[in-house]
């Protein structure tokens, strides 16, 4: 350490922070996805699978068959309203940083989807965890009457996975590098439903670094249920998610503070699991990829714009929640594609 210090090269020393998956069950630290949770997440799938398939059948009109049936969320943040005008993602690719995917789902258009193979050398196409699966779901799960359907339903997925099958930690150095790989991609937007306690400058550096050059990154805000700042969700240039359930009140595991930028659901979310299911889970990971969605969406009417553009269209729309303006448990308040397109 002390040779580097005195080294004339090296600009800056700091700690390689931890960056965890945040968990779906509302519990802090490092995920567990617990047997008896997933039991449960199983049952709610039998209960739901008949009204899924009347709500797909329907989804732009009957918003009370898409609150039952764990959709909620979809119609909440206005998709429906901007597939009408005639966006649906398309043209547009969103990164997933996560768990990888499981590719054989039949919810997924393949043809759509690549990735980058970085923990250990597993699969992006292989999810031995489910959380990224069930994140690429809310974003681009197809609207063929079967199953679920995401926020941009053509969007493009570039999966860069940093999390192994235990789906525990990764260091910000490899999300630094993942988020390289996204934008070598051409990815427009990032999904990082992950996040840790620890500030890393070089980080920062680097969101900043890509916002500039048209990436716009979007982050959970945590579970823990306090005040703390999660990062990546808490540096300036990346876009900070809150969670709500479908009352449109905070998620009580989800985390409030100054950096907090908007919301989104986050409670109930149903989406595709693996090898080829589906599950409802809870948490700002859920509220994240709607959205990504969102800013895909925007990005598929507005090519041209940049991702302070998209960025700002989303908070001067969103749906005031808790005190009036901007507030730390909501940010700006829910998303709103439709709102937010109108206004670009």
């Amino acid at each position: 350490m002390a040779e580097l210090d005195n080294d004339p090269l090296v600009e800056e020393i700091e700690l390689d922070q931890k960056r965890y998956l945040i968990p779906t069950d509302g519990s802090t630290g490092e995920r567990r996805l617990r047997k008896r949770q997933l039991n449960t997440d199983e049952k709610e799938e039998n209960d739901y699978d008949g009204q899924e398939e009347n709500a797909q059948r329907d989804l732009q009109a009957n918003t009370s068959e898409l609150n039952n049936s764990g959709l909620w969320g979809i119609s909440r943040v206005q998709a429906p309203d901007v597939w009408t005008a005639g966006y649906t993602g398309s043209d547009v690719k969103v990164c997933v940083i996560d768990s990888g995917i499981a590719l054989t789902h039949s919810d997924f258009d393949f043809s759509r989807f690549t990735g980058y193979s970085g923990q250990g050398n597993l699969p992006w196409n292989q999810d031995g965890d489910g959380h990224g699966t069930h994140v690429a779901g809310t974003i681009a799960a197809l609207a063929n009457n079967n199953g679920v359907v995401g926020v941009a339903i053509d969007a493009s997925i570039h999966v860069v996975r940093v999390f192994g099958n235990s789906g525990t930690w990764a260091w910000a150095s490899s999300l630094i590098a993942a988020c390289e790989l996204c934008r070598d991609a051409g990815a427009k937007v990032i999904n990082m439903s992950l996040g840790g306690g620890g500030r890393s400058t070089a980080e920062e550096n680097e969101f900043q670094n890509l916002f500039n050059q048209g990436v716009l990154s979007i982050a959970a805000a945590g579970n823990s249920g306090n005040s703390a700042f999660s990062y990546p969700a808490s540096y300036p240039s990346v876009v900070s998610v809150a969670a709500i359930d479908v009352n449109e009140n905070r998620a009580g595991f989800s985390q409030y503070n100054s950096q907090v930028d908007i919301a989104a659901p986050g409670v109930n979310v149903r989406s595709s699991v693996p090898p080829n299911s589906y599950a409802n889970y809870q948490g700002t990971s859920m509220a994240t990829p709607h959205v990504a969605g969102v800013a895909a969406l925007l990005f598929s009417a507005k090519p041209g714009a940049t991702p302070a553009e998209i960025r700002d269209a989303m908070y001067t729309t969103a749906k005031d929640l808790g005190a009036s303006g901007r507030d730390n448990q909501f940010g700006h308040g829910l998303v709103q594609a439709k709102d937010a397109l109108d206004s670009l």
